[in-house]
This record gives C-alpha cells, sequence and structure tokens, in this order.
C-alpha cells in the first residue's frame, strides 16, 4: 500500500507518495527554484501546472 501526502510551502504544493511496506518517500517539488516564494498562484501558468500536478496526483491516489 502507498500513502498518498500533499504539503504546502507558501503557495506551492509538495506531492508525497510513501510506501508502507518500507520507508522509501517519493518528493516531487512542482515550481523550479528560480520562482519566488511569493509570486506562488497569482502567476496563471503556475496556477495550470499546478492544478495539472493535482490532477495526476488524484489519479495515482486512487
Amino acid at each position: 500500500m502507498t500513502i498518498p501526502a500533499i504539503t504546502i510551502l507558501g503557495t506551492r504544493p509538495i506531492f508525497y507518495q510513501h510506501p508502507v511496506s518500507h520507508t522509501e518517500v517519493v518528493k516531487c517539488v512542482v515550481a523550479p527554484h528560480s520562482r519566488r516564494l511569493s509570486e506562488g498562484m497569482e502567476v496563471p501558468e503556475f496556477r495550470r501546472e499546478i492544478l495539472r500536478h493535482y490532477e495526476a496526483f488524484r489519479r495515482m491516489a486512487k
């Protein structure tokens, strides 16, 4: 079994997959490091990118 999780740093989500059988955690940070945290969801291009990741994460989590 794999437990999906999301944490939020400012307005940026970070997606995790945590397998129960062992302690390996997979992390996906959506935004490149060059963007400032203060820009966050104000940038339409970033919102579209985040929504694509949320949809993929939701499908994976089922």
